[in-house]
């Protein structure tokens, strides 16, 4: 009986309440938690899924080739030439404004 007067005996017994309904309550909150982020990602997949089908009809054929990520480089062509750009590249070109002086001209006056 000595063991039931001692506090360190009831702070255990609190503390294996306190995470006892805290592993309770939060394992249903859990849960649905992750029920609900399933459902987001499974309406992601789907719209994507629909979007893919929609782009499919849309471009028929050419759809396969729209859709391959195939990044280009001019490496080969200047190892191959021997070619070298000179001028600026495209948006530092694009950068300076000059392509719509015309324009702004017009627009002025």
């Amino acid at each position: 009986m000595e063991l039931l007067r001692d506090p360190e005996f009831w702070v255990f017994i609190a503390f294996v309440i306190g995470v006892g309904i805290m592993l309770w309550k939060g394992t249903g909150m859990l849960n649905s938690m992750l029920d609900a982020r399933a459902q987001r990602i499974k309406a992601q997949l789907d719209e994507s899924r629909k979007a893919r089908e929609e782009a499919a009809n849309h471009f028929g054929w050419l759809a396969h080739f729209v859709a391959i990520d195939c990044p280009a480089s001019s490496a080969q062509t200047r190892q191959g030439l021997g070619w070298a750009p000179k001028q600026l590249g495209l948006i530092a070109d694009l950068d300076q404004l000059h392509y719509f002086e015309t324009a702004l001209a017009r627009a002025r006056a």
